[in-house]
């Protein structure tokens, strides 16, 4: 499959997440303990599905510290996520900051992955920043 196919099921998936994560905001359990639930499941899923493509287990020690540092990373991403869906009166504010991610990662991707750019790329950019300012007004 292309990965905008891919791109796209994530999009409908976070979609979908982030309205669920609003809506369990809204009942009791903390955000950290929201967020231990959910990873929890998330890794036995990922156990299930990894065991039966039966994919080694086994990683080099470069990208075992990577996947360390990613996911120390993802504890305060996720956490400051869930979070701010919690405090906004809309998550779609909350999601529109978050989105000026795609421009930061367009931007750094120049200098860390040798991606190219076009103006039209810049143009996109500059339009996701304004339009999340748009949204936030």
């Amino acid at each position: 499959m292309q990965w905008y196919i891919w791109a796209f099921i994530g999009m409908i998936c976070l979609t979908a997440v982030t309205l669920l994560l609003k809506k369990v905001t809204q009942l009791e359990p903390s955000t950290v303990l929201i967020n231990l639930y959910i990873f929890g499941f998330t890794f036995l899923g990922f156990i299930i599905w990894t065991a039966s493509k039966k994919e080694k287990l086994l990683l080099s020690k470069s990208v075992l510290i990577l996947l360390i540092i990613i996911s120390a990373i993802a504890i305060l991403l996720n956490f400051a996520l869930v979070e701010s869906y919690r405090l906004a009166p809309n998550p779609g504010y909350a999601r529109a900051i978050v989105t000026i991610s795609t421009a930061l990662v367009a931007i750094f991707a120049l200098f860390t992955l040798g991606a190219k750019i076009s103006i039209a790329k810049i143009a996109g950019v500059v339009l996701i920043v304004i339009g999340t300012i748009a949204l936030l007004l």
